[in-house]
């Protein structure tokens, strides 16, 4: 994992650029829908606070940026359209190109749940650099474990001491939260989310902050998986 120098920006603003994979296999742009993006004019609209908005956001993907425009929850409904994760190729056909095409599907259905669950486990190479703090991080793709675990990995390499602060939330609200001082050279950290965090998208917040107070933030879409049951004796 090689360092990026301050002066090139891999990803940046609420949901960063589409940055090219650096896997084998080829994956596809998925699209969902924000109630709480950052062009949005919440007084004018309320999607934030809209229970319709927030259940379409947290279960709907698109096979693209226009069938999420098209698809959304209410007439009026003003949800940012934004790119949500890209997934392997053959996980996309199944999901909207089989069985003549979807334009949208629904992680509740378990159909849905079943495709997800062939998905290949590669760690996501989206990668978090941070101009004027001379380090590099990118997260892992949260995979669920038996007994409902789940938890977000972040790997981080940094050149100086960083505080690293790791934020999680959806509609507003906190869902885990973890800083750890002290962070040089290679470091993976763990940020365990909560058992009754519901499945789907969520915004993350990473600040890297170092010893001479300059501070990073940069914030990106992730999705919860649904969890896993204790398996029953």
């Amino acid at each position: 994992m090689a360092f990026i120098g301050s002066g090139l920006v891999a990803a940046a603003g609420a949901f960063g650029a589409q940055v090219a994979r650096a896997s084998a296999s080829s994956t596809v742009q998925v699209w969902g829908l924000d109630p709480n993006w950052d062009g949005g004019d919440p007084d004018s609209c309320g999607c934030g606070a809209c229970a319709s908005c927030r259940s379409h956001a947290s279960n709907k993907w698109f096979a693209s940026a226009a069938a999420a425009d098209a698809g959304r929850a209410h007439p009026f409904c003003k949800c940012g359209v934004i790119p949500l994760l890209e997934v392997d190729e053959s996980i996309y056909g199944a999901l909207f190109l089989d069985g003549g095409g979807h334009a949208s599907v629904d992680l509740r259905h378990q159909w849905v749940q079943a495709v997800l669950a062939q998905a290949p486990d590669e760690p996501d190479p989206l990668p978090l650099a941070a101009p004027g703090v001379h380090a590099f991080a990118r997260s892992l793709p949260i995979r669920p474990a038996l007994g409902g675990r789940r938890a977000l990995s972040i790997d981080i390499q940094t050149r100086e001491p960083v505080t690293a602060t790791i934020t999680v939330t959806r509609n507003g609200k906190t869902l885990a939260h973890r800083a750890v001082a002290g962070v040089r050279g290679t470091r993976r950290i763990r940020l365990e989310i909560p058992p009754r965090t519901k499945p789907g998208p969520a915004r993350l917040r990473l600040r890297l902050r170092n010893s001479a107070g300059v501070t990073k933030i940069i914030t990106r879409t992730i999705l919860i998986p649904r969890a896993v049951p204790s398996a029953r004796p």
